[in-house]
């Protein structure tokens, strides 16, 4: 007895739903694939490029407007938290007018405040401003920074969020900086970031950071929301001195290289340096190449610089065409000062105190029209810095040469 064979028209008309659901996956990866690559992709883990901070907002009536601020996302009161040392805010109301206490957080405690009678200002590291402003009106605050001839400042990184980077932010202080430039990485344990917050806000000192490939990603899990949240955006620059400092996201690989957040920011940044001028200092987090190959430490298949050469090539381009002074990274838990391909790197990275009494913290010093210079203390981490929660590091027993 013959089978009846199967009918072919039934067979392809069962399988035109999976072709058009194909179609349809394969058409929304293009969509995504094409969205990605033109906002930027980040990798680990794969994601869009978290976008910037918004620069205006309105809580409770208030519209603020900021420069080199951003509004912190607190449920009780209003707290801004500024990454220049010099933030410019516009507060404005509409048709009800508004009177309240304003927090604005990383301040340094001798900034001179200049304000009209609408604002009633009481600084510190967080300066509390009293507003009492009529409907339809606007008030502008700036800040401007105490001063000086020199101006000082520490560059650390890779301290964690606990005892190790309070005592860098100690010595820093005890060493006469202005403020901090941090190279990176807080969130070593999962808790760090709580602690940190607050070592952040109990500093001497303003405290001006870059994201760390530990604060970017984590065991699934996005920190750098929390990042931008409480420390800062990932991409932003300030100018002290006739000096700019431009502070650069290398926590995860970019791409393309050029693409994203970072890129348009790049592309902004040097066209406004055709108009204002200036010296310019770039921290970031990783170095673009790590000197450990030049010494013959390391085969270059083992480089923990920046993941991508292409991408690590392409910075540097960009920086020497902006005619840095320097890049100050982190990444690398050592001291290093080295030519990296016409680029001047000096890495600052033993805010964990590991090689004990041989530990440094680089302060640099700015002056109007001279070029930045830089120099190396020693970190003086006492034995009880290390801890809360956290075994004390071993001290390493070899000191890497500098490269010059």
């Amino acid at each position: 007895m013959s089978e009846a064979l199967p009918d072919s028209n039934t067979s392809r008309r069962d399988a035109r739903p999976w072709r058009r659901i194909g179609l349809k996956l394969g058409l929304a990866l293009v969509v995504v694939l094409v969205h990605g690559l033109w906002h930027g992709l980040r990798f680990p883990p794969l994601q869009y490029d978290p976008g910037p901070l918004p620069t205006a907002n309105e809580v409770d009536r208030l519209e603020i407007e900021a420069i080199g601020a951003y509004l912190r996302q607190e449920p009780e009161g209003i707290v801004l938290r500024a990454f220049s040392p010099e933030p410019q805010i516009v507060f404005s109301t509409g048709k009800k007018g508004w009177s309240g206490e304003v927090l604005l957080e990383n301040i340094h405690p001798e900034i001179d405040f200049l304000h009209d009678d609408f604002l009633v200002c009481r600084p510190g590291l967080t300066s509390h401003i009293e507003i009492n402003l009529p409907p339809h009106a606007s008030t502008r605050l700036e800040l401007k920074f105490p001063p000086r001839r020199t101006i000082s400042f520490a560059v650390i990184g890779d301290g964690g969020g606990r005892g190790e980077i309070a005592w860098c932010f100690k010595r820093a202080s005890d060493l006469n900086a202005d403020f901090v430039l941090h190279l990176g990485d807080i969130a070593y344990n999962a808790d760090d970031f709580a602690s940190a917050s607050r070592i952040w806000n109990e500093s001497d000192i303003p405290i001006f950071t870059a994201v760390g490939n530990h604060d970017f990603h984590g065991n699934g899990e996005k920190r750098h929301r929390f990042f931008m949240e409480n420390f800062g955006p990932l991409n932003s620059a300030f100018k002290l001195n006739d000096v700019w400092f431009l502070n650069l996201d290398t926590a995860a690989d970019s791409f393309p290289a050029s693409g994203g957040y970072r890129g348009d920011f790049l592309d902004d940044f040097a066209e406004k340096m055709t108009s204002d001028t200036g010296q310019l200092i770039v921290f970031s987090h990783k170095p673009l190449f790590d000197p450990r190959v030049l010494l013959g430490q390391l085969a270059p298949e083992d480089s923990h610089g920046l993941d991508r050469k292409r991408e690590a090539n392409w910075l540097r381009e960009q920086l020497l065409e902006l005619n840095a002074q320097a890049l100050l990274c982190g990444h690398l838990h050592y001291s290093y000062d080295f030519n990296d391909h016409g680029l001047r790197t000096i890495i600052a990275g033993e805010g964990l105190g590991a090689n004990g009494n041989s530990s440094r913290i680089l302060m640099g010093e700015i002056s109007a029209g001279q070029t930045p210079v830089f120099h190396w203390e020693l970190l003086e981490m006492p034995i009880d810095a290390h801890g809360w929660g956290v075994s004390t590091p071993t001290a390493i027993s070899w000191w890497p040469p500098q490269l010059q």
